[in-house]
């Protein structure tokens, strides 16, 4: 049961993470979900070796929650950079927009 929990828990983490680590909401990819939210599980299943308790007497931890996002963040953070796009998923690009200059508009007209 604890297994099934944890792995909930990684998945809202997980789903988090990818949120705040995307620069456009319209270009999600499931395959960063994935990624944080393995991050997160692995971290989580990481945390009784290191001598930190997952569940306490009230079910989990604080200390564990914040180990599993910043194990989602450090995951996805690392892959986005293997993969070329920077820390934050999607590079920001600006638009193509062409630039006006006109400089008759910037000088005062001294006529």
């Amino acid at each position: 049961m604890s297994t099934f929990a944890l792995l909930l828990i990684a998945s809202v983490v997980g789903w988090l993470a990818t949120l705040s680590l995307v620069r456009d909401i319209y270009k999600l990819e499931f395959t960063d979900f994935l990624i944080a939210t393995g991050g997160a599980f692995c971290s989580a299943y990481a945390l009784p070796w290191m001598g930190i308790a997952i569940w306490g007497d009230y079910g989990l931890r604080l200390a564990p929650t914040l180990c599993m996002a910043l194990g989602a963040f450090g995951v996805l953070m690392l892959a986005n950079l293997v993969r070329g796009r920077g820390f934050r998923a999607g590079a920001l690009r600006l638009p193509a927009v062409p630039v006006r200059r006109s400089i008759g508009l910037l000088q005062p007209n001294l006529e």
